[in-house]
């Protein structure tokens, strides 16, 4: 017997079916029996007295059902849903109570899928029982007696759309049908909800103890090591103007305006789980304990001799005497020099206020005194003149008035304390906060009020020439420069006028900040010592939790709540009945018509006409399945046939006149195995490919793909996962369609094919196995196009899971408003006192560079960008970002480097003082545009000689050298250097302006020498750039996302400006000077650099190699390094002048001037406002991947499977399989038997069958002749 149904059966009416099949049938005859149900066809003759000895007692084997549909199965389904209902509820349970879940990994997708990826096997199983119980429906309908043909044979509740089928299972009050479909609706639902129950959010804590690393600590006794008694640093000046006057930031923490506190270690695992960090930390609060005081200033102090004969002040109150030494000076000689008509000067001396000796001596008197000259010059009555020089002036008579004297008498001090402060890590950088100090009156050991008072006249000293070099020329200055109240100055005007000091209390409050800021800077670089030492905080904390979202969560809930009661229905509405083995399989229903010739005779007649007309003939017969025994006992079932009311057999009923001729065939089309379906699916998911793309794109240019409506739960789960979900799962229950179809063929394309066994035809059903059972067995028996289809849509499945993480809400700033800018300055580009005044730009570069801190307004590294008024924003909120494009000023240098052969070096050393100098001497040629060398202005070179010395026998030097062309004065000109600024004019246009020079020099080794000899063009270049501002403050941001990067220059649209009528682009700045005495890098110990101090390597080239972008000092040499080294030094030259531009070339814009009054387009933006939905590119990627694979498989499935003209009718209804079955010799009785015996060896095939031959069938191999009639399945060649 065919080991193939020996295989696919199972035990069924107490024994196996091919044990029943082993006997002979008892055929016996059919007959008409007319009673009150009309005309039954029967199969055996039985006794008519004895209904039960016909049926038999039903056995325990009839009761049995298929394994899906079991009790066991579906109790377990439902313990399956009820204990997944419980696994949610305890999850939600620990998430409320512990405010979430730790997350393991930062990667999303891991949670994101988790819960999706769980419900996708379930959906398969449930998927299962659904088929199962639409697959029974026909049987139990049949079961039931006397059912319409339409609601039995012709019923099909497996292949339509889930909508069809549930209104066909109502129709015909198929309850247990209708409890799956629903089941697998709400799965599905479930499923889409489970895609956002996991959710990252960032949550905060309670306040918590915390250890916190201090890592710095007040130390009395360490200032006298860093910086012992004696020693100056002027970098405390430096930093006390910076803070003050141009509202740069030196520390990130550990100072306020006005005291300096301990360090914390912030490490980046604290910052990302904490919001908020409080402290209670030392302080070091300094106080300049200022009080109003009256002087008395003498307006003559000097005699005939040019000699000062008096005191030049004298303190009226409080009872105070000025320390020995020198007087200060107040007024001019105004017989021997020329003055200005009003001078403000400023001094400021120890004095002594106590007879206590301890604190008696640390008082300061700071004076300011306005100061009136009226001079009489000889031949003129020109009330003032000022000249450089004035050796021959004579000045007939002059008068000195003092208008206006303001003094205060102040005593520096300082007391420890404590002062909370606060770490706000909601912003990056974390906005510090110190509380109100509290003041301990505690000093620290070794540090007493006179050491800080010392500090602070050190500093001042050491600062001296920050504002420039104190000459002759200075002296005349309105604003005598004096350090202490330049600095005191800036702090409350933009101007830095002196005159906004007169006023008493506005001069005491400047005085007490600038003395507290001098305080504070020395304290924290010099009192505070590292340490490792735990103090106690507390912490707010915060962490990106894993929670449970509201929406998904009580969705779920409530579906595995519904679950477990459509499971515990389906059980209750379980078949009871047994239903016919293996009744999926054409194998299950080939045995039923070998076991009821009746019904195969009438189907045979039947198989040949239209749907609709096998509709109309078989409503006329009611039909049932009744279990039944052969007279040895082997029970069995028999379908029964009885026409309904009085019809009587007519020829048209009971004709054998078959219409299933190949030219007369209908075929079976099912809608989704439609070629127009089939490129539909194929180009949706193609197109969801280019979507996917497209959608990419625009996230990745568009900061997020559009704007969610809110920033909720409930709104971030629809938008991030429900709504993807719910297309995928479209796309995949498309492929899904498909794939059945394709399943439910493979069978008969395999039969269509070719002679194959019944392992692969009869047998052989896919659709009632899991996924992955199926794909294996599709391997197994050679089903290609099912195993392409299946793994397509088992790759579909995998899609609801991908797409999970496929989208996160992420904030983006919002626009608030669009509007139009207005600069309210410009930039003019002559500067024409450059030799002598860079409106403190080397002072404030040495901050930057030096110490890091940030830059003044409206500049950024090389760029100076105009001014913008704050534009008003109704109902502005904290947090706004202002952002523009518009043009910026950068300077840029244009070097040519000289060859060796234009200059020549020598080292040489000088015993008298122990020092080894090196000598370059260089000829310069000049453009033709600008032959103006030497006094004369007619040479057409630049001549540089110039030395540098140093201690050693070897070292590298570098200096930036002005250069001038004539004519000029031949005695106190020169053509480099700045001798005497005020002696020289500036270059004209279009000529060479600066020089460097650099390398490495060695006496012992000539041939190590290397040298570079550099002659530079200024240029100034205007280029857009793209800028953010802070919107209260005006302040370049830098920090705020995504705007977290510096201004950006669009480098296609530099621009040359104009330095001449003639279009020459080459300036004349002179900037040598500001970088010898100005500007300071204190970042380093290697070179000397005090502005008044000589070092082999400049100030200029210390900011180069040491500043904020620094190189190796092994840059000055080597022609590999020239190009990074003249990088480096234009970035450097860059950055000053961005400085210098900001400080003396902006102007007020003219309102007249159309030109100037343009209008740039700005938005403003909220940064936590707007929250956009961004996609991923890794999942995007691995679901283009996965969609690419379903294409591809399913094209290659529908290529591969015969779905046109296959079947006549819907093999998916008992008749659509039966009709192919009816009247072939495989349901011929005797048959099996001889199939049994031949086993494997026995084919089948699919096709057109001679049925004119009687029973003995030719091979079917030749279908050149005899006349076609039956189109089916059946046995390939004789048995017999």
């Amino acid at each position: 017997m065919l080991n193939g149904f020996r295989e696919s059966t199972s035990r069924y009416l107490g024994g196996n079916i091919f044990g029943f099949l082993r006997r002979p049938l008892k055929v016996g005859r059919t007959q008409f029996v007319q009673d009150k149900h009309g005309l039954a066809i029967t199969v055996d003759e039985v006794p008519a007295n004895s209904e039960e000895s016909r049926l038999g007692k039903p056995s325990a084997s009839m009761k049995s059902t298929s394994g899906w549909l079991s009790a066991i199965s579906l109790l377990l389904n439902a313990l399956l849903f009820l204990l997944l209902g419980l696994a949610l509820l305890l999850v939600w349970h620990f998430n409320t109570r512990r405010n979430g879940f730790s997350l393991v990994t930062e990667n999303h997708y891991s949670w994101t899928y988790g819960p999706t990826a769980i419900l996708v096997f379930v959906v398969a199983i449930w998927r299962q029982l659904d088929y199962h119980f639409k697959a029974a429906a026909p049987w139990i309908a049949l079961h039931h007696g006397d059912a319409d043909g339409n609601d039995t044979l012709l019923l099909d509740l497996t292949s339509p759309m889930q909508p069809v089928s549930f209104w066909l299972a109502l129709r015909r009050r198929h309850f247990g049908v209708l409890l799956t479909i629903v089941g697998f609706v709400l799965l599905k639902i479930i499923t889409l909800a489970s895609t956002g129950l996991l959710v990252e959010d960032l949550t905060d804590f309670p306040d918590r103890s915390v250890t916190l690393n201090r890592n710095t600590k007040f130390n009395g006794s360490f200032w006298n090591i860093t910086q012992p008694f004696g020693s100056q640093d002027a970098s405390i000046a430096y930093a006390a103007y910076g803070v003050l006057a141009r509202g740069v930031l030196v520390q990130d923490q550990g100072t306020t305006a006005d005291l300096a506190y301990e360090r914390i270690d912030l490490p980046e695992e604290l910052r990302n789980r904490s919001r908020l960090v409080e402290t209670q930390m030392n302080a070091f609060i300094p106080s300049f304990n200022c009080q109003q005081a009256t002087v008395s200033i003498n307006p003559g102090p000097y005699g005939t001799n040019n000699e000062q004969t008096g005191d030049t002040i004298a303190i009226v109150s409080p009872q105070c005497q000025l320390m020995g030494g020198a007087q200060p000076v107040f007024v001019i000689d105004a017989s021997f020099q020329l003055c200005p008509k009003t001078q403000y000067r400023g001094n400021m001396v120890r004095v002594n206020c106590s007879t206590t000796p301890e604190d008696g001596t640390n008082w300061q008197l700071l004076t300011l005194a306005k100061v009136a000259y009226d001079q009489v010059l000889n031949g003129s009555t020109t009330e003032s003149a000022l000249a450089a020089d004035d050796s021959n002036v004579d000045i007939l008579s002059w008068q000195v008035g003092i208008e206006q004297v303001t003094s205060l008498l102040c005593r520096p001090s300082y007391t420890m304390g404590k002062v909370n402060v606060s770490y706000d890590f909601s912003e990056n950088p974390p906005i510090i906060t110190a509380g109100t100090p509290i003041p301990t009156n505690a000093s620290l050991p070794g540090f007493e009020d006179g050491d800080l008072a010392s500090r602070f006249t050190s500093s001042l000293v050491a600062g001296a020439n920050m504002f420039g070099d104190l000459t002759a020329q200075s002296d005349l200055e309105e604003d005598f420069p004096n350090t202490m109240f330049k600095i005191m100055a800036a702090s409350i005007s933009d101007q830095g006028r002196y005159e906004a000091l007169m006023g008493g209390a506005t001069m005491q409050s400047a005085a007490e900040r600038t003395f507290q800021q001098f305080a504070i800077q020395f304290a924290d670089k010099y009192l505070l010592e590292k340490d490792a030492s735990e103090i106690d905080g507390i912490a707010i904390s915060i962490a990106n939790r894993l929670k449970v979202a509201a929406l998904p969560f009580w969705v779920m809930t409530a579906g595995f709540a519904c679950m477990t009661v459509l499971a515990l229905g389906a059980f209750i509405l379980r078949p009871r009945i047994g239903l016919p083995p293996e009744y999926q399989t054409i194998c299950g229903i080939a045995m039923i018509l070998n076991q009821s010739p009746a019904f195969n005779s009438l189907i045979g007649r039947l198989r040949g006409l239209r749907e609709k007309e096998v509709a109309r003939k078989l409503s006329s017969y009611a039909f049932s399945a009744i279990p039944d025994k052969e007279s040895h006992g082997a029970s069995r079932i028999v379908v029964e046939a009885s026409l309904r009311g009085d019809i009587r057999p007519s020829s048209e009923q009971t004709s054998n006149d078959d219409p299933s001729e190949e030219g007369k065939a209908v075929w079976w089309h099912p809608f989704l195995a439609r070629k127009p379906v089939v490129v539909l699916v194929l180009s949706l998911l193609l197109s969801m490919i280019g979507v996917l793309e497209l959608l990419q794109h625009r996230s990745d240019t568009n900061q997020g793909i559009l704007t969610l409506p809110g920033v909720d739960d409930t709104t971030k789960a629809v938008y991030t996962r429900l709504l993807p979900a719910l297309v995928i799962l479209i796309v995949a229950t498309s492929v899904n369609a498909i794939d059945f179809n394709i399943m439910v063929l493979a069978p008969f394309s395999a039969l269509r094919s070719g002679e194959v066994s019944a392992k692969r035809s009869l047998a052989s059903s896919l659709v009632n196995q899991l996924p992955p059972v199926g794909i294996l067995k599709a391997a197994k028996n050679r089903h290609y196009a099912a195993f392409c289809s299946s793994t397509a849509a088992i790759v579909g499945s995998v899609l609801t899971i991908l797409v999970s993480g496929l989208y996160t809400p992420e904030a983006f700033p919002g626009v608030v408003t669009q509007l139009g800018l207005a600069t309210s300055d410009m930039f003019n580009t002559q500067w024409n006192n450059s030799a002598t005044d860079d409106g403190t730009a080397a002072l404030i570069v040495s901050l930057i560079e030096s110490l890091n801190t940030s830059y003044p307004s409206f500049t950024y590294d090389e760029l100076a960008l105009p001014s913008l008024a704050k534009p008003n924003i109704p109902g502005a909120t904290a947090g706004l970002l202002l952002q523009t494009t518009y043009p910026a000023l950068r300077a840029s240098l244009n070097c040519t480097a000289q060859d060796a052969s234009s200059f020549n070096v020598s080292v040489q050393y000088n015993s008298r003082i122990d020092t080894t100098s090196v000598t370059v001497d260089a000829s310069m040629p000049l453009p033709p545009n600008c032959r103006r060398g030497g006094p004369s202005g007619n040479l057409s070179t630049i001549d540089v000689t110039y030395r540098a010395g140093f201690q050693t026998n070897s070292s590298y030097f570098g200096k930036v050298l002005d250069l001038h062309v004539g004519p000029y004065d031949a005695i106190q000109g020169d053509a480099f250097g700045e001798s005497d600024p005020g002696a020289q004019p500036d270059n004209p246009p279009g000529c060479p302006s600066l020089a460097f020079v650099y390398g490495y020099a060695d006496l012992d080794r000539p041939e190590q020498n290397a040298i570079t000899v550099l002659m530079c063009y200024q240029e100034m270049q205007t280029v857009e750039t793209v800028a953010t501002f802070d919107l209260a403050s005006m302040s370049i941001s830098t920090t705020a996302p995504p705007f977290s990067q510096r201004p950006f220059p669009n480098e296609n649209t530099v621009q040359l400006l104009q330095s001449g009528p003639g279009g020459e682009t080459a300036f004349s700045y002179r900037i040598q000077q500001h970088m010898d005495q100005s500007l300071s890098v204190f970042n380093q110990t290697q070179f000397a650099s005090a502005n008044l101090a000589e070092a082999p390597v400049d100030n200029f080239f210390q900011a180069v190699l040491f500043g904020k972008k620094p190189l190796p000092i092994s840059t000055l040499v080597g022609e590999e390094n020239k190009a990074v080294m003249l990088k480096g030094i234009n970035a450097f030259y860059r950055r000053y002048m961005a400085q210098a531009i900001s400080s003396k070339m902006r102007v007020p814009v003219d309102p007249n001037d159309p030109a100037a009054n343009q209008s740039y387009p700005g938005a403003v933006y909220n940064v936590s406002q707007v929250v956009r939905l961004v996609q991923h590119n890794r999942a995007k990627l691995a679901l283009q991947i996965s969609l690419g694979i379903m294409t591809v498989l399913t094209a290659v499935a529908c290529y591969l499977t015969k779905q046109d003209r296959l079947v006549p009718h819907n093999p998916c209804t008992v008749f659509g399989v039966a009709a192919l079955l009816a009247n072939s010799r495989m349901c011929s009785p005797g048959t099996f038997d001889a199939l049994k015996q031949e086993g494997e060896s026995v084919k089948y095939r699919m096709g057109w069958w001679d049925e004119n031959q009687g029973v003995g069938y030719p091979s079917v191999r030749d279908e050149a002749s005899g006349v076609r009639k039956r189109y089916g399945i059946d046995v390939v060649r004789d048995i017999g």
